[in-house]
């Protein structure tokens, strides 16, 4: 798959992060690995490129068939493939955090990396991930 389509489906699991601003709070401390092998990173990425694209079809055909047709069936459908997400997310992230993409030769590989490690959900501390990423499951199932 294109580069533009892999920086496209960044930003498009990246959306429902809340941003950061100074203001928020402490920085936030990432903790990077010391991977630089440019050609373990562009491996990680096209694997990425590929489940991200399947995950992404998979949960936004349970949005979809939740929206046209809400039904119990469907919105436990929706649920098990957003907490799904919610785990692929957690396992990229901490895949992605074997690197040191600061140190990465390539700069798209270098930009995709952090912006993995950095702007996604799973980078938040576990308390404000919960928050995040499960109570508003869990509360759909209410």
């Amino acid at each position: 798959m294109s580069r533009n389509l892999l920086n496209f489906l960044i930003v498009c699991f990246n959306l429902w992060i809340p941003a950061r601003s100074d203001d928020d709070g402490p920085p936030l401390q990432v903790r990077q690995g010391s991977n630089v092998k440019l050609g373990e990173a562009l491996q990680f990425l096209r694997e990425y490129d590929t489940e991200a694209s399947n995950m992404c079809f998979r949960v936004s055909s349970a949005q979809w068939a939740y929206s046209t047709n809400m039904t119990d069936y469907n919105k436990r459908r929706m649920i098990e493939e957003q907490t799904l997400k919610a785990k692929f997310d957690k396992v990229t992230w901490r895949k992605a955090m074997e690197f040191d993409w600061a140190r990465i030769p390539d700069p798209m590989a270098r930009r995709q990396l952090g912006m993995l490690v950095k702007k996604n959900r799973a980078s938040l501390p576990e308390d404000k991930y919960n928050e995040v990423s499960v109570n508003p499951v869990y509360r759909m199932l209410r």
